[in-house]
């Protein structure tokens, strides 16, 4: 929620139009509203109408015959069990089996809605469904801030929260290997609402602030925040050359559990990634950020830094599946499925 725009290359707007992705810029297909800080309300609407995503491709969110009228009247989580002890939905779990029980009954999406917005708004719902659904989806994501790591223990003044080699990795972060360029501030982002705030629109190097060109891969491959939107319309704001192949600046909280890294995927391992850094990327593009330069870490250097990212900043809670990170059963089609944790979790956090 901290972020001022969402995906890779931005296209997710910080300006929620209720529709689409796209705020209020060329690419938008209309409007609902005009809300801000909204970056997670546009990423949500996304994936449903994408034809590579939820395979929704062609109809149409709100209205007659559309994805809200499909809902509307169907069981939320019909297929999946969710613990009583679940930190959000723990009320409503059905103790006999999946789904959600309101009222005696199996909940639809209308009652949820009708609970969480208020009649006029639920009356009006199929006309307005994109819109409830971004602002739902953000809502629940602003409460997911994993704010508990090693580090944060450790700035708050519990100095043995991470160990000597941790700690020596963190120095190597914000010394030798410059990362607080761009993984800066409590967030670990120059993406976010806060540091464009406090510093512009604009980067070191001319592009759009929190987005750089680092030479993963050459710069043509993909454009990045300089790549089209639907309508044609370039995400860069700037124009700046310094877009073309630049890409949203992650925060590295729980980045041990992220794999595989960079906007392709294309390191496998943090060792990986550090490695990729200290030889100051693999492509000599133009447009390659000007703080991207070879940091040549030694072994001892690497496999700090390395436990740093991959300790120094997990947040137990969420490796734990603890509340507020707990969650119903997620049926996955390609590997085993996640059985319903409650709000304890899985296993005990310092």
């Amino acid at each position: 929620m901290f972020f001022r725009d969402a995906f890779w290359d931005g296209r997710a707007n910080h300006i929620f139009n209720g529709l689409d992705p796209f705020g209020e810029t060329g690419n938008a297909s209309g409007s609902l509203g005009s809300i801000g800080n909204g970056a997670l309300a546009s990423q949500s609407v996304g994936p449903p109408g994408s034809s590579v995503e939820m395979s929704c491709a062609g109809r149409s969110f709100n209205g007659p015959n559309s994805l809200g009228t499909k809902l509307l009247a169907r069981p939320p989580l019909q297929l999946q069990q969710v613990d009583p002890g679940d930190s959000v939905l723990g009320a409503l779990a059905n103790a006999a089996g999946p789904g959600l029980v309101c009222s005696g009954g199996p909940c639809t999406y209308e009652d949820l809605i009708r609970a969480a917005f208020g009649d006029a708004l639920a009356d009006a719902a199929e006309a307005n469904f994109s819109l409830l659904w971004g602002e739902a989806v953000q809502a629940y994501e602003a409460t997911l801030v994993p704010d508990q790591t090693p580090l944060d223990r450790y700035l708050a003044g519990t100095t043995s929260a991470p160990t000597a080699q941790q700690q020596r990795g963190l120095d190597l972060f914000q010394g030798k290997g410059n990362c607080t360029k761009c993984h800066t501030g409590a967030l670990l982002s120059d993406a976010t609402v806060s540091f464009f705030q406090a510093n512009g629109a604009i980067n070191h190097d001319g592009g759009d602030q929190g987005f750089h060109n680092l030479g993963v891969r050459p710069t043509a491959e993909d454009l990045g925040r300089a790549g089209p939107g639907p309508g044609g319309v370039a995400f860069s704001v700037s124009g700046s050359p310094f877009d073309h192949g630049a890409f949203k600046t992650p925060g590295l909280r729980n980045v041990k559990l992220t794999a595989p890294y960079f906007h392709n995927g294309g390191k496998a391992t943090l060792a990986d990634v550090v490695a990729f850094y200290s030889r100051g990327g693999d492509f000599a593009n133009p447009e390659r950020a000007g703080d991207l330069q070879p940091r040549s870490f030694s072994s001892d250097d690497q496999a700090a830094l390395v436990d740093f990212l991959t300790t120094g900043l997990t947040d137990c809670r969420v490796e734990a599946q603890r509340a507020p990170f707990d969650h119903p059963a997620l049926p996955l089609a390609n590997r085993n499925s996640l059985p319903a944790t409650g709000a304890s979790g899985l296993g005990s956090c310092p």
